[in-house]
């Protein structure tokens, strides 16, 4: 009998995904370096809880910097996953509001 193993490795290119302050408060601030030089009208924010219950919030892009500033003064307290979605692709981060 004859065992033969197959390795694929796949390399991805890692973009970092930051939000700060976290755990928050009022305001979020999500820095995401693939969005640099975006469009703000193709960027697409969402903010979901655990129970995947989905809420309205503002944001607003600076496309220099890469940076979302999100506010969300009226969520409740809780965990709650951002997802960002451009043309420099798709990215979740994990927030937590006090």
């Amino acid at each position: 009998m004859t065992v033969v193993l197959c390795m694929l490795w796949v390399a991805l290119s890692a973009t970092e995904v930051v939000a700060y302050p976290n755990p928050f408060n009022e305001q979020v601030t999500v820095k995401i370096d693939a969005l640099k030089g975006c469009d703000a009208q193709q960027v697409r924010v969402s903010i979901v809880d655990f129970a995947g219950h989905s809420y309205v919030i503002n944001s607003t892009l600076d496309p220099t910097t890469g940076k979302l500033l999100i506010s969300a003064p009226n969520l409740p307290r809780g965990s709650y996953i951002i997802h960002v979605s451009s043309p420099a692709g798709v990215f979740t981060v994990k927030v937590l509001k006090v």
